[in-house]
């Protein structure tokens, strides 16, 4: 064996160690060491992490497609396909769960420079009717 091959061999086992872990822990029916093996690994990868180790490479390219057209959809449409999606989530293909992951943040970030966006034109607002009411009342203020 190349020393290529010896690397994915213990990825390899290491993630069907993890995935018994997981099974264990979600069943309630881990030991103590078990519980801090896969707290341990829940605080050093992150959900990205697994799930793109979960997929390859052909899976990964075809979610990046997809994520990229629904990034072009607008706010309510993105917002239609996470509620789609959502709905029959414990049926989700890994290329979805992935998209789903994704697109629910991307259209959160929008969301939030949308709204932040409206609160900064708001305050540019007021402060152009304070101003013009301190001008009124009181003569000039800069």
């Amino acid at each position: 064996m190349s020393l290529e091959e010896l690397k994915e061999y213990k990825e390899q086992f290491e993630q069907v160690k993890m995935a018994e872990l997981f099974f264990k822990y979600q069943n309630k029916e881990c030991t103590e060491l078990e519980h801090d093996l896969v707290y341990h690994y829940m605080i050093n990868h992150s959900i990205e992490e697994l799930m793109e180790s979960k997929m390859n490479e052909k899976e990964l390219n075809q979610a990046k497609i997809l994520l990229a057209e629904l990034k072009n959809l607008s706010s309510s449409e993105i917002k239609n396909y996470i509620q789609e999606k959502n709905s029959d989530y414990n049926n989700l293909s890994k290329i979805d769960a992935y998209v789903l992951h994704y697109i629910s943040i991307f259209n959160y970030n929008k969301a939030s420079t949308e709204t932040t966006k409206k609160i900064i034109q708001q305050n540019k607002e007021k402060e152009v009717k304070l101003r013009k009411s301190l001008h009124k009342d009181y003569g000039y203020f800069s």
